[in-house]
């Protein structure tokens, strides 16, 4: 029975028993999940993403991917109110107040007039 790559890369890491580089860890899957030499390039992105949803994989810093189970919850989850305190700033900053929209209609009523004129001039 053929195995997947998902399911081999997890096998791998059982007996690594820590984080490897992800083209290690591809290299290492498809070996062991049989996979022929010119179906590996075409496979390598689809493999980063199931290794990405699957719950049991954990990206670690520079690349490298480890099993959940080999670390702590705090470990692998991020707290997203936690991530950007300044969420709240950046919203200030894209606000456009009255007068802005008002030099902002100025100028696209200034543009539309421009471009009547251009189109008024070249009659064929």
């Amino acid at each position: 029975m053929r195995i997947s790559l998902v399911d081999a890369a997890y096998e791998y890491l059982k007996t690594v028993n820590s984080s490897i580089p992800f083209l290690e860890l591809y290299g290492k899957a498809a070996e062991r999940a049989g996979v022929p030499e010119e179906q590996l390039k075409r496979k390598k992105s689809s493999f980063y993403s199931h290794l990405s949803l699957d719950s049991r994989f954990t990206q670690r810093e520079n690349n490298t991917w480890d099993l959940t189970e080999n670390h702590s919850y705090d470990e692998t989850h991020i707290v997203v109110d936690q991530m950007d305190g300044d969420d709240e700033e950046e919203e200030e900053n894209i606000e456009r107040t009255e007068e802005d929209e008002e030099e902002l209609e100025d100028e696209e009523s200034s543009a539309s007039d421009d471009r009547d004129d251009r189109a008024d001039s070249d009659e064929y």
